[in-house]
């Protein structure tokens, strides 16, 4: 869960209900530059490779900025989340 921590109310809702509080986001956004510098590139190419949820969740997280970590590109995970002290494992939360 993407809380602030400068929001009481929000925190104290998510510790009663047991929420898991988010501390890294890690997003991959679709190749939208490389795909548009084909030359073969249809119009169709083009519009299915804009990004909408990534780039939600991307300023979902950093509107956090001050309890989540958010990376977005793969040549910084590894070297962040080990600075960071982040377990390079996956958790899914359902």
């Amino acid at each position: 869960m993407l809380v602030s921590i400068c929001d009481y109310d929000e925190l104290v809702v998510g510790k009663v209900n047991h929420f898991k509080f988010v501390d890294v986001v890690v997003c991959n956004l679709y190749p939208f530059r490389a795909t548009i510098a084909n030359p073969s590139c249809t119009l169709e190419e083009a519009i299915e490779n804009i990004d909408i949820g990534g780039v939600t969740l991307l300023r979902a997280a950093a509107k956090n900025h001050a309890r989540v970590t958010v990376l977005c590109d793969p040549k910084d995970y590894e070297r962040i989340l080990k600075q960071a002290g982040f377990c390079l494992c996956c958790e899914v939360c359902s």
